[in-house]
């Protein structure tokens, strides 16, 4: 546990001390890692339990796990950063660095027997829509008509192979006309490494994981890292826990955007804090104010961000973070149009498969990354945990 000498933050840290303890006790997580902070400091770094069920090793608060999508974050400030070097346009088409890209169709129904029904594209996809998830892609866990595309078409899973995955698959719908959350930023990464004249991996490291001093923020976890890397483990429906093979390849096709990076709640919290500071720390800055700001505030119009329906259980959950209510997206996750228990209204959020899960709220001035290492997504335990430690900063940050 790491806090500031103020009396409230001390109190602060020990009603997490404690949640956190609450949460592993009950058995709603093998372990968990915290981090909290403000524009000025890192207020509360933790953890409780063990990095996997059957090994007493605890786990601490530099835990790696494998962000998974919280990857997004840094692919697309390497993406804004091109923007404000004028090497790329947010409504430049992308197949112009992608010429596969130009004959991927969109799905239009299927056959009686199953075949997928596709037509051509009448809307180049743009640097734009891959940002905001207008482009079309889709994932086979949150959308049925791209799980059941790709068994008809004999598409291998994205872990499998990426390109086949990005460029075979029908989009769901005319670039520009629907948000739809999925592989939009794998593609991106492909066409940041066109632009950059690099591999995606570099270009993340040297463009915002270097500057920042995100010491434990990888691709490949190095020997030692690995030995405080946490375990993924399946929950089943008596609610124990089983460990189970979950990493990134270690000898990928391409790094995919929106996947790839492992990382510890500590080095997040720092990535949030540069953004909540108007993309600059400690003197370095890595995105304008312009577009950090911008980054956090509605990037698809009158489209809506909404609860998604699994169509993979194993994987996902249904996803409801907002009892109901429908939210909007910036370019760095769901935007909640409305307050809740814990975060002010215009507050950012949102996850890595694993049940990872970080928050930004501008209003509060504050920043939060929560990890577990547990399938399937959108845990009903982790996501009750979640608001529990968001209710209790919002309470800190109310006493101040």
């Amino acid at each position: 546990m790491t806090l500031t000498s103020e009396s409230t933050t001390a109190t602060l840290a020990a009603k997490l001390d404690a949640l956190l303890a609450a949460a592993v006790a009950a058995g709603d997580v093998p372990g968990v890692t915290l981090a909290v902070a403000t524009a000025d400091e890192v207020v509360y770094s933790g953890a409780a339990g063990r990095r996997r069920c059957d090994d007493p090793t605890p786990i601490t608060p530099d835990t790696l796990v494998w962000l998974l999508s919280q990857t997004k974050v840094l692919t697309v400030v390497v993406a804004l950063q091109f923007v404000e070097a004028g090497l790329i346009g947010l409504d430049d088409p992308v197949d112009t660095l992608l010429p596969e890209l130009a004959s991927v169709p969109v799905l239009d129904g299927f056959e009686p027997d199953g075949t997928p029904r596709t037509r051509p594209a009448t809307t180049r996809v743009t640097l734009r829509h891959l940002l905001n998830h207008t482009a079309g892609g889709g994932y086979p866990f949150f959308n049925a008509d791209v799980r059941d595309a790709q068994a008809a078409l004999n598409i291998p899973p994205i872990l499998a192979s990426l390109r086949e995955t990005l460029f075979r698959t029908p989009l769901l719908h005319e670039p520009g006309t629907a948000f739809e959350y999925g592989t939009n930023i794998d593609l991106l990464g492909l066409v940041l490494e066109k632009v950059g004249g690099a591999d995606l991996e570099t270009l993340v490291r040297t463009r915002v994981i270097d500057p920042l001093g995100l010491q434990d923020t990888t691709a490949a976890p190095s020997a030692e890292q690995r030995t405080r890397v946490a375990s993924a483990h399946s929950r089943g429906k008596d609610g124990s826990f089983t460990p189970i093979p979950l990493e990134s390849a270690s000898d990928p096709e391409f790094y995919a955007g929106g996947q790839y990076l492992y990382g510890t709640v500590v080095d997040y919290a720092r990535l949030l804090q540069a953004l909540l500071r108007g993309g600059e720390l400690d003197g370095i800055r890595i995105l304008s104010a312009e577009h950090a700001r911008a980054g956090f505030e509605s990037q698809i119009g009158d489209l809506k961000w909404h609860a998604i329906t699994t169509a993979h259980p194993a994987t996902t959950n249904d996803v409801d973070l907002l009892h109901g209510g429908d939210g909007s997206w910036g370019w760095f996750g769901v935007i909640n149009t409305e307050p809740t228990p814990g975060r002010s209204a215009g507050s950012s959020f949102w996850a890595g498969l694993a049940n990872s899960y970080w928050w930004v709220d501008p209003s509060r001035g504050v920043v939060g990354a929560l990890a577990t290492q547990i399938l399937p997504f959108a845990d009903p335990r982790v996501l009750a945990l979640t608001e529990q430690v968001e209710k209790a900063v919002g309470e800190w940050l109310a006493a101040r």
